[in-house]
């Protein structure tokens, strides 16, 4: 069975850049479709329990669903250090169920794209439809497509430019990039919860990175484990393995301690795939130096954070605050696509700082901003007018800030 449908805008992944993607197209008035292939948006908040902002400029739909967890989530209301994973899902459900041009499509997986010669017109997607009906094909035509799917799928089945791997040292004289090229990416993490049920116990975990969320909670990064390529899914099922027989220690430890684990993060998290090659590459250069671009869209001064494949990690706390372009969310020669979140146009060793739910929310309006100009426009992404794009993601009801908001930088 296939259906087709028509839109102005399809973005593909319920994660902070795709809902940020998909609310500011609909809200700048286009016809939005967010397919999102989980039964709950959120995306690394839900399906990987990082239940914690890092360091950001909270604008935009972040602060948005930050003042709903200050309504709603317990841990939220107490200190602001940590929510629970079904407190964003809701904050995002209620975001867009409040947009009458965006329709959610949960439960969807989108499997390839529809291509004109160099353009992308839409994508393929799998649904149930029923006991009597079963799998059905939706063919969703649109003028642009927003990739938000963390791995770059889309842009991937699109035949965009990737990278996958560390860049070499001499490729762009990064500093921390290793000598030789590899296709090694960050470690993955699988996040879970603890809490303090003995009130004797004065133990404190000390066996990985892990945060005092208050109510004797401890939210814990958990294991850090290799896997040969993160968009396969039988690399994945090994790290998955070896991620429990590390895990399962740590759990003993705690039991002996007077603590009981009381969630595991419903997959393995992933810090690193693909990342689409654009018409700019963010550098840790860039990153260092604090670099201003014309055609900014958002900011960040989070320090480089790479969970490097050989546990050498590489952490700062700050650097200065530098711009990510809107050029970096169009890929090199492929017309009706943009890519938002951590597979945008950025080096391994750039996107650690800047991969964070926090900046990448704001990266998806850019890109949902971008693309109901350009449906508005009848013109490509890569033809948007930037001073235009600049003023509408700035203004109400987007309201994203970057460097040229903030004080200090």
């Amino acid at each position: 069975m296939v259906e087709e449908i028509r839109t102005d805008v399809v973005v593909v992944g319920g994660g902070p850049s795709g809902v940020g993607a998909a609310l500011s197209a609909a809200r700048e008035g286009a016809a939005v479709i967010l397919v999102e292939e989980d039964a709950m948006l959120g995306g690394a908040a839900v399906d990987y329990g990082v239940q914690a902002f890092s360091p950001g400029i909270v604008c935009g739909v972040n602060q948005e669903i930050r003042r709903i967890l200050a309504e709603k989530d317990y841990l939220y209301k107490a200190h602001g250090r940590a929510f629970c994973s079904h407190w964003f899902a809701y904050a995002c459900r209620q975001l867009a169920a409040a947009e009458p041009n965006l329709h959610v499509f949960t439960r969807a997986t989108a499997v390839d794209v529809l291509k004109e010669g160099n353009r992308v017109t839409g994508v393929v997607v799998l649904v149930r439809r029923g006991a009597d009906r079963g799998m059905a094909t939706l063919r969703i035509r649109s003028h642009v497509v927003i990739d938000c799917s963390g791995d770059g799928d889309i842009a991937f089945a699109a035949g965009c430019e990737y990278r996958y791997g560390r860049e070499a040292r001499s490729e762009f004289g990064e500093v921390h990039a290793p000598e030789v090229a590899d296709r090694k990416v960050q470690l993955c993490t699988w996040m879970f919860k603890s809490r303090r049920i003995d009130p004797a116990s004065t133990y404190v975990p000390d066996f990985d990175y892990n945060r005092d969320i208050g109510f004797g909670e401890y939210l814990h990064w958990g294991c850090q484990v290799e896997c040969t390529d993160t968009t396969d899914d039988a690399a994945l099922r090994e790290a998955e393995r070896a991620a429990w027989e590390v895990m399962l220690p740590h759990f003993a430890i705690l039991e002996e301690k007077g603590f009981a684990v009381t969630y595991v993060a419903p997959r393995l998290g992933i810090r690193e795939s693909r990342r689409i090659v654009g018409e700019v590459m963010v550098t840790e250069n860039d990153c260092e130096e604090g670099r201003r671009f014309p055609d900014a869209i958002t900011s960040s001064n989070r320090g480089l954070d790479s969970w490097e494949p050989d546990r050498q990690k590489i952490y700062q706390d700050r650097t200065p605050m530098y711009d990510i372009p809107y050029r970096a969310l169009v890929p090199r020669g492929v017309d009706g696509l943009l890519v938002a979140g951590r597979c945008i146009s950025a080096t391994h060793i750039a996107l650690s700082g800047f991969r964070v739910m926090v900046t990448v929310s704001s990266i998806g309006q850019a890109a949902g901003v971008a693309a109901a100009l350009a449906v508005a426009a009848h013109c490509q992404p890569r033809e948007v007018n930037v001073a235009r794009l600049q003023q509408r993601l700035e203004s109400p009801p987007h309201n994203v800030r970057w460097s040229k908001h903030w004080q200090g930088a």
